[in-house]
């Protein structure tokens, strides 16, 4: 498929679908189209769609600042997810001018699974582990915190909870060398959607270079293959887009966390 097909999807699942665990919030109003996914855990949520002319932006901006403030004291700050391809074009220049705060672009990759290549396969020495139990869970935050400076934070007894009664939505992986976990990383999958998600993947820093990233990968890539999945979809950092473009993930385009906080959560 193209990219701008892959892209077409994407966006109307963005717009459509609702992740397990949250409340869908659509909006439309002259020149704009919105749409917030509010989860149940934290207090944070997230505009995962917008749509807006040029003439609607700063108004829409302006809607959704204000929108946090009638949320409280639920949510403290959202996410704007801002894509490359999201109009209008100057959409994350324009939230900048409103204080928002960006973050590091991500590459937004996807993978084919049909077309999945050899290379995914990893070597079958490799012990990767789909985690069921709650010091699994420890184990994958245990590298989170190692790699990241931060464990799961709020999500942490979610997760737990959702992985120890196996639940469809979410799985994660840890792989170990020995007794000692060493890389870890997570899939969700979303009712009705043909993406499934990566998310989390960290490697201790000695024991990058071994294989353990592509492990993890192939793992989540053979559960998606078997439940059907048509894609994968990462937002990657760096180090993560470059292993994973030689494996045959796309290039769609880069993606911003843009996050407002209400002036009563700033932190001075």
């Amino acid at each position: 498929m193209t990219d701008g097909s892959i892209l077409e999807i994407f966006d109307l699942e963005r717009r459509t679908l609702t992740p397990p665990r949250c409340k869908r919030q659509a909006e439309y109003n002259s020149g704009s189209e919105v749409v917030r996914h509010l989860p149940t855990i934290g207090d944070q949520y997230w505009v995962i769609y917008s749509h807006h002319t040029a003439k609607a932006i700063d108004a829409g901006i302006e809607r959704e600042q204000g929108h946090l403030q009638s949320l409280q004291p639920q949510y403290g700050q959202f996410e704007w997810k801002v894509y490359d391809h999201d109009q209008p074009a100057n959409l994350r220049g324009r939230l900048l001018t409103y204080g928002f705060e960006v973050g590091e672009p991500e590459a937004l990759l996807v993978l084919d699974i049909a077309h999945a290549p050899a290379g995914l396969h990893p070597l079958m020495s490799l012990d990767v582990r789909r985690v069921t139990s709650a010091e699994g869970v420890r184990d994958y935050e245990s590298v989170s915190q190692a790699v990241f400076g931060r464990g799961l934070g709020a999500h942490r007894d979610e997760i737990e909870r959702l992985v120890m009664s196996n639940d469809s939505s979410v799985s994660v992986y840890v792989a170990y060398e020995g007794t000692l976990p060493v890389s870890a990383s997570r899939i969700t999958f979303d009712p009705g959607s043909q993406f499934a998600g990566l998310w989390g993947g960290a490697t201790l820093e000695s024991h990058r270079g071994k294989g353990y990233y592509t492990a993890t990968v192939a793992a989540r890539l053979r559960e998606a293959q078997a439940r059907g999945v048509r894609f994968l979809t990462i937002d990657a950092l760096p180090m993560s887009r470059l292993i994973l473009e030689r494996r045959g993930f796309q290039f769609l385009g880069y993606t911003y966390p843009c996050v407002w906080r209400s002036p009563g959560s700033r932190k001075y």
